[in-house]
């Protein structure tokens, strides 16, 4: 539990030490393995993660979601052959589960007529009927990589704009909410950078000096 809980709080090397405490403990316990994997990945311990999930293998060799986080370590340590066959596996076994459509189409560079032509020509044709939801979202995505890719650039659109349909869907996102919060941000902090809130304190730091805000970069998220 603690480390569950340090994990919450982005504390990793806290959640770290307790899950590995933990597991010397009782190490038979796969789903709390399965998580210590994780961290280790969140950690760039990435070749301490692949032992962790192969352990947890060993006991359930075809649970589709340690195998996807197999894939997903593989896909980090440059070892995207390996993690392509494995995408291709959970493809064809469990393709309303997770995202395997679209892991794969991370993973590979299409041409027309390659030997992942007809699945992806074939998930076209039916995307519409995939479910649950959030599969045929990211089915939409993965079709406008392929798409993307074969230089089919109004399809590849069509399926990105399908994607991001559902995605506005899932999670409730109203377009009319962000543009009267940036309004109001226009307000509050006009051109000529005084603060005019009315819980403006009288002595605020109006210097004059630079502010530099350095931000991180973004990344895709892939577990």
């Amino acid at each position: 539990m603690m480390g569950r809980l340090a994990l919450a709080f982005n504390k990793l090397e806290v959640a770290e030490e307790y899950f590995r405490k933990s597991l010397e403990v009782l190490p038979d316990v796969r789903q709390r393995r399965f998580i210590y994997s994780k961290v280790l990945r969140m950690l760039n311990r990435n070749e301490e993660a692949l032992v962790e999930i192969d352990r947890c293998l060993e006991a359930t060799p075809e649970d589709h979601v340690i195998l996807k986080g197999r894939a997903v370590v593989l896909s980090l340590l440059g070892r995207r052959s390996e993690a392509t066959t494995l995408y291709l596996k959970l493809l064809i076994e469990a393709p309303d589960r997770d995202k395997p459509y679209y892991n794969l189409a991370l993973q590979h560079k299409f041409i027309r007529g390659d030997e992942f032509s007809e699945v992806f020509d074939d998930l076209s044709k039916s995307v519409t009927e995939l479910e649950p939801e959030g599969a045929r979202k990211s089915a939409h995505f993965a079709l406008g990589k392929y798409f993307d890719d074969l230089k089919d650039y109004s399809i590849a659109f069509h399926h990105y704009q399908q994607g991001n349909e559902i995605q506005r869907r899932i999670r409730g996102y109203d377009l009319e909410k962000d543009i009267s919060n940036l309004g109001s941000l226009n307000v509050t902090f006009p051109k000529n950078g005084l603060c005019l809130s009315e819980n403006r304190r009288p002595d605020n730091n109006l210097s004059e000096f630079p502010v530099f805000i350095v931000g991180m970069p973004r990344s895709a998220q892939l577990w």
